[in-house]
């Protein structure tokens, strides 16, 4: 998996689990690509090599 298609799993879930606390309005896409520009993610990095495959 490719590290900037697991930063857009990580935007889902954060939507996810934002959307289940609020007991009112739906996170919709909209209003989360405005809360990541005010609170940005951090970029997803690798801190461990891969296993080696034989």
């Amino acid at each position: 998996m490719k590290v900037s298609a697991e930063a857009g799993e990580d935007q889902a879930v954060w939507r996810k689990w934002l959307d289940r606390r609020s007991q009112n309005a739906k996170m919709t896409w909209e209003r989360m690509h405005r809360l990541l520009k005010r609170y940005p993610l951090p970029q997803p990095r690798i801190t461990h090599p891969a296993p080696a495959r034989s």
